[in-house]
């Protein structure tokens, strides 16, 4: 009987119960994806969204070490993003190596998620040349 009374109730709740303790009036940021694996060289994007009812400030889009990995094309970030509005970045690995990792770090004044990782990954495969560089004749 419980359970019959309670559907109805969370039901009619609908988004509010998705953000409770949320306030409506912050700022509020979405990134996908936050983690990016590339096997090899080229680029792929990140999108930036002010998913809230307020603009969301963005106040650095940054490397970490800015290794293998370059930001290629950062739209209009760092700035301002109007409510609904989405900027894609660009991100660029040129192997330097067998392996190669970075952080893209997304500040924004989004009071629940003001610095957002996105995690870079790339994994070049080696190429075997045959040489072990031992002599095979015997």
């Amino acid at each position: 009987m419980r359970a019959t009374l309670l559907l109805p109730l969370l039901l009619g709740c609908g988004e509010n119960l998705l953000t409770y303790g949320k306030d409506p009036e912050a700022p509020t940021i979405l990134v996908s994806p936050t983690s990016l694996t590339l096997d090899e060289a080229g680029t792929q994007t990140v999108t930036v969204a002010s998913t809230g009812a307020v603009p969301l400030n963005v106040s650095s889009v940054a490397l970490r070490s800015g290794g293998a990995f370059t930001l290629t094309d950062a739209g209009a970030l760092p700035g301002e993003l109007a409510a609904g509005e989405a900027v894609e970045l660009v991100i660029t690995w040129a192997p330097e190596g067998d392996e190669t990792a970075d952080w893209l770090d997304i500040v924004s004044d989004d009071p629940d998620s003001p610095l957002v990782p996105v995690v870079l990954e790339g994994a070049a495969e080696v190429l075997d040349t045959g040489d072990s560089g031992a002599d095979s004749a015997a």
